[in-house]
């Protein structure tokens, strides 16, 4: 099955898992992440967590700007399953690099097994309302392309694709935007080693027949392929409505990773303003985007599981049929 998802709140499908490799000394593990914002009103902070719960970890934290060229940070060590911040923009002014707008970060860490390690990027703008998560790699990409989904809520945003190359030699990456049924290519990125871009995708930047397309509700799919090495791109990606304050994080997949299931969390709906902490009303949907990037048609069905006065309750999400390259089918929760 080849089938991607996006919830703008979250979800679980149908995926499998892979056992942890296990080494019997400990070797040098790495994550990375495709972006980081200093730009101004974008505040950028790494969150750690060590998994293990027997060993301490030393985690050395590299930062690179849109060139390749990077600062070392300050060693952070984590006891077990403890946690701890990053403030990328106080990082940044203390190096020396406050003039850099936007990168990545790689972690170092030393462990017998991958693994044990989590870090991703929380970047917010207060002023604007927006905030949205880059979720790290630890295993490379496996195929030279990736692909993702995402739902325009008003039309009016805009949408995000972080690139990183985190190879020692310059890649091409070439992007791609389908919407309803028409693929056109955008114009190829060349990265530096160690380097990155971020692509920006908006109705007064796309080609006249795509940005008549850029339209309430409507979904679209973005994808990417590289030239370099196997696993040189990592991606990162978001969608943002500066107007309304509307984010949300996209997520790219590698087509050659075979999944049963899907799995998500943290899916919001309902009455929400005890837990945004707001005065007046607010009530959350989320919504389910799906893609096919197969050849071939394919079934899905899901289940939604969610407390209920501190017990589980479950719904199911119906049968569906997909047909081969269909990239869109949409499920709203309210």
């Amino acid at each position: 099955m080849r089938l991607i998802s996006q919830w703008l709140g979250v979800i679980s499908l149908f995926a499998g898992a892979s056992a942890l490799a296990q080494n019997s000394t400990s070797t040098s593990q790495f994550i990375y992440n495709a972006y980081w914002s200093n730009s101004v009103g974008f505040q950028s902070k790494a969150e750690l967590h060590n998994n293990s719960t027997l060993n301490a970890l030393l985690v050395t934290p590299v930062l690179y700007d849109a060139d390749g060229w990077s600062v070392q940070l300050d060693s952070i060590k984590l006891l077990p399953l403890a946690n701890a911040s990053i403030d990328v923009n106080a990082e940044l002014a203390a190096k020396g690099w406050g003039n850099r707008t936007a990168g990545t970060v790689a972690f170092q860490y030393s462990a017998g097994h991958t693994g044990v390690l989590e870090a991703e990027l929380y970047v917010s703008n207060v002023s604007k309302s927006l905030s949205f998560t880059i979720p790290s790699i630890e295993k490379a990409v496996a195929s030279s392309a990736q692909h993702a989904v995402f739902w325009l809520s008003s039309g009016r945003e805009e949408v995000y694709v972080a690139l990183q190359n985190i190879s020692g030699t310059a890649i091409n990456v070439s992007p791609s935007l389908t919407m309803c049924g028409v693929t056109v290519a955008l114009t190829q990125v060349q990265l530096p080693p160690h380097g990155s871009s971020v692509l920006e995708l908006a109705k007064d930047t796309l080609p006249a027949a795509m940005a008549a397309m850029w339209q309430k509700d409507n979904v679209g799919g973005i994808s990417v392929t590289q030239d370099g090495s196997a696993g040189a791109l990592n991606t990162g990606g978001w969608a943002e409505d500066d107007n309304s304050g509307y984010s949300t994080t996209m997520t790219f997949q590698d087509p050659t990773v075979g999944r049963g299931r899907l799995l998500s969390t943290q899916i919001l709906v309902g009455p929400a303003q005890s837990i945004l902490n707001l005065d007046g009303p607010f009530v959350i949907s989320s919504q389910l985007v799906l893609r096919n990037i197969s050849d071939q048609p394919l079934d899905f069905h899901g289940e939604l599981a969610f407390s209920n006065n501190g017990s589980l309750a479950k719904a199911a999400i119906p049968v569906t049929h997909m047909q081969a390259g269909e990239y869109s089918v949409l499920i709203s929760i309210c």
